[in-house]
């Protein structure tokens, strides 16, 4: 039987969520930076 359900599909998951927190993160400082270059 299946006795460890889907442990990829839920590295694969948990791998998207810390890819996309660390793009958002990266994306708002980079935002900041541009923003505050401009001022």
């Amino acid at each position: 039987g299946k006795s460890g359900g889907f442990p990829l599909a839920r590295t694969g998951v948990s791998l998207t969520l810390g890819v996309l927190g660390v793009l958002a993160t990266a994306t708002g400082a980079y935002a900041l930076h541009l923003r505050r270059r401009k001022a």
